[in-house]
Order: structure tokens, then C-alpha cells, then sequence
């Protein structure tokens, strides 16, 4: 049983570093693409980049798309005994199984960081 749990909290580690992921390119990959293209436009041979203008765009609302999925997929998270949601509190609301617990007697040893 310690294998499944720390297989379950290892993937809801890597969702919530996927979300934070997406959620800072969603704020600044943008920002920068059109920060290059201002600067790379200046030059006479690059003009055609001002027919891809829309892309920072497209490219914003797809990773906003994808830090919402995973946000979802957090806040829908199972708890890995009961396999009801387990929410955004420290531990299950139904079996009280603490976040990241390796162990299923409800000891108090956890992962430092997700």
C-alpha cells in the first residue's frame, strides 16, 4: 500500500509543478514574444514577422487553457485511501488521510515540497 501512495503523491506533485508551470508561461511568454518581434521588426528582412502578430495571443489562451486544466485536475484530486476528492485542505475531508502521507496509519511523516 506505501508504493500507491507515493505513487499518487508523486503525480500530484508533478500536477501542481505543471500548473505553476503553466501558470507563469501564461503571464510571460507572451509578454516576451511580442517584446522580440518589437525588436526583430526593426530590421528590414524581418518584416513578415508582422503577419504572425496574433500568435502571442493563441499562444496565451492555450497555456491559459492548460494551467485551468491542471488547476482542475488538482482541485478534483482523489485521496489516494477513499478515493473521494480530497480538496484543497491539509488532509481528506472523509478518512483524514494527511496530504503526502507515506504511510497509511496517518503518521505524520510527509515530502518537504511538492
Amino acid at each position: 500500500m506505501k508504493e500507491s501512495y507515493e505513487s499518487n503523491w508523486a503525480e500530484y506533485g508533478r500536477i501542481c509543478r505543471y500548473f505553476k508551470l503553466a501558470l507563469i508561461a501564461t503571464f510571460t511568454l507572451p509578454f516576451l514574444m511580442v517584446l522580440i518581434a518589437s525588436l526583430l521588426m526593426r530590421f528590414k528582412a524581418l518584416q513578415f514577422i508582422y503577419g504572425i502578430s496574433n500568435l502571442p495571443f493563441l499562444l496565451g489562451c492555450v497555456l491559459l487553457f492548460a494551467a485551468l486544466y491542471f488547476a482542475y485536475v488538482k482541485y478534483t484530486w482523489d485521496c489516494p485511501r477513499c478515493g473521494r476528492r480530497f480538496g484543497q485542505s491539509d488532509e481528506c475531508r472523509f478518512c483524514s488521510l494527511p496530504k503526502l502521507a507515506d504511510q497509511d496509519d496517518g503518521a505524520e511523516r510527509t515530502r518537504s515540497r511538492i
